[in-house]
């Protein structure tokens, strides 16, 4: 992989579980979508081993399926497009914007908060870092970081 593709896996692996959680998957549900066992679902979240580009390709693949899915499930599309798609982030936004929807994901698991809540409560997170950042509708930003992924993947297939 080059720089550039190192950078774009890692964020995406550093943001899996809570991504997975947004999504509404269990390990054992993200592995049977990506061919894989849950347990290697749990290594991936923990970063061992460092995800390849294959699963990094495979990943964003069925996140994007899962976000045609779901058109009600706002906060995904939004959380993709900040944690994942963002290049212009402020690294320490981007920290505090993990640790909050890392709560709320880890909420929704423990079945100590609604899915509906978590998500609503998500949702308004990642407004709010937005709105800070001076930015309003992230469905720009989102399609842009799809046509940027496309393209360093195919590029990665040369």
């Amino acid at each position: 992989m080059n720089d550039e593709q190192l950078k774009i896996v890692a964020r995406l692996q550093d943001n899996l579980y809570t991504i997975r959680q947004l999504a509404g998957w269990s390990a054992d549900q993200m592995g049977r979508l990506l061919d894989v066992t849950k347990q290697t679902v749990y290594n991936l979240e923990r970063g061992k081993p460092k995800m390849s580009w294959a699963q990094y390709l495979a990943v964003r693949k069925i996140l994007d399926l899962e976000i045609e899915r779901q058109p009600d499930n706002v906060v995904l599309p939004k959380a993709v497009a900040v944690l994942l798609d963002d290049e212009e982030l402020p690294m320490s936004r981007r920290e505090e914007l993990q640790e909050e929807l890392r709560t709320i994901a880890k909420g929704m698991v423990s079945r100590s908060v609604n899915r509906k809540i978590a998500l609503k409560l998500a949702d308004q997170t990642v407004d709010a870092a937005t709105a800070r950042l001076g930015r309003g509708d992230l469905t720009g930003s989102r399609n842009a970081g799809i046509s940027a992924w496309l393209e360093i993947a195919r590029a990665g297939q040369e």
